[in-house]
């Protein structure tokens, strides 16, 4: 498992994975729980938390 983690982090550094389309969604802290729900629903594939 970890030799696959390291794997597709170099990866996405080196820009050969896709990381950008592969996200639905970019939501707040306070916004966790609707993407919980998006999730559950099937309306988002991935989202990413931002902390700014």
């Amino acid at each position: 498992m970890k030799i696959k983690a390291a794997i597709l982090y170099e990866n996405g550094i080196q820009r050969r994975l896709p990381v950008e389309r592969l996200l639905s969604h970019t939501i707040s802290l306070h916004e966790v729980n609707e993407g919980f729900e998006r999730l559950a629903g099937g309306t988002a594939l991935r989202q990413i938390i931002s902390f700014a």
